[in-house]
């Protein structure tokens, strides 16, 4: 996985904004910039028109037909697909990074206007190692940031917090890589059907 730069460059600081700027690019967005986001209505469509698609070439009829070509026009094209797919295999699948993480605990606690805790370096070495031991990916870690740097709370966040902030996040990936997944395969099986032959209308075979 390319290192992502969020820790100043040759010594110099780095302002808290570029390096939620460069976090949102690098590790964020990949992740969030979706090609399923369509309009509602042709999302809703896409869902209709898939739902009964048959894996059986043979028992496709006009119907399904004239459904998978509509589809297949609504839908990302391949290229889309595959290359979010393998964002999410980054997002669920990439070894914890120490130094990632290190930065973003110290944007969460910098960008926290509440009160320190007594011994800050201890706090935040506990929620290092936990986050770094437990295996959480960096874009677990960043949305499990971004999630508690967003929330209401005036106070840092515990350890445990933490922790839950960085599981919610990581069980959304692997949620967002199934469904990723699961219309790809809608997609794959409409863009096969609308491949075929044009079916002869029930009842007229072709003389």
């Amino acid at each position: 996985m390319n290192e992502v730069i969020v820790r100043p460059p040759q010594g110099r600081e780095i302002g808290i904004a570029k390096a939620l700027s460069n976090l949102q690019a690098n590790i964020i967005e990949p992740v969030e910039r979706t090609p399923w986001t369509m309009q509602r209505e042709d999302r809703e469509q896409f869902y209709q028109l898939t739902e009964y698609l048959p894996a059986d070439p043979s028992r496709v009829h006009l119907g399904n037909w004239h459904a998978a070509h509509r589809a297949s026009a609504i839908a990302p094209s391949e290229s889309e697909i595959v290359a979010y797919g393998k964002a999410l295999d980054v997002a669920n699948d990439a070894e914890p990074d120490r130094a990632q993480a290190r930065a973003m605990v110290a944007m969460l606690i910098d960008t926290n206007p509440g009160p320190r805790p007594a011994n800050l370096t201890a706090y935040a070495d506990a929620i290092l190692h936990d986050l770094t031991v437990m295996g959480f990916t960096p874009t677990a870690v960043a949305l499990g940031c971004e999630a508690l740097r967003r929330s209401p709370a005036k106070f840092l966040p515990s350890v445990g917090e933490a922790i839950e902030a960085c599981t919610d996040a990581r069980e959304r990936l692997e949620q967002k890589r199934k469904h990723h997944w699961w219309l790809a395969a809608r997609v794959e099986r409409a863009r096969a059907i609308a491949s075929l032959p044009q079916p002869e209308p029930a009842g007229e075979p072709r003389p």
